[in-house]
């Protein structure tokens, strides 16, 4: 038995046909690899430019993940060997209050105790 044509077949007036549409293009991929070039560039002007490396350092430490964790370190890192003993021992105590269990946390804690022991011998 054939059905005449529509019967038992609801007929959808209201909504047009469906388009075919692309889909939604993917977001870039994230990737560290800018992050990193910018440290290692950092890292290679700190012999020339101490002030530049600390300037990209900054940068990269205002932001979060594991280049921001090492650039705050290698800024007070940067600011200890060039002797400013309080701002190195600043960014040392915001470094572990950022990242307790960050990569370089034990150096961190190692170098704040010295210079802290530093600023207290020659308090003395």
């Amino acid at each position: 038995m054939e059905r005449a044509r529509g019967e038992g077949m609801k007929e959808n007036r209201e909504s047009p046909p469906a388009v075919a549409r692309s889909p939604e293009p993917l977001p870039p991929a994230v990737s560290s690899a800018p992050l990193r070039e910018r440290f290692e560039s950092a890292a290679a002007l700190e012999v020339r430019d101490p002030l530049a490396a600390a300037r990209i350092y900054r940068e990269l430490a205002s932001g979060s993940g594991p280049w921001a964790a090492n650039a705050l370190f290698a800024e007070a890192r940067l600011s200890a060997e060039r002797g400013q003993r309080e701002a190195a021992q600043a960014l040392l105590s915001t470094y572990l209050d950022r990242f307790p269990g960050g990569p370089n946390a034990d150096d961190a804690h190692a170098l704040l105790i010295r210079l802290k022991g530093v600023t207290d011998r020659a308090l003395r």
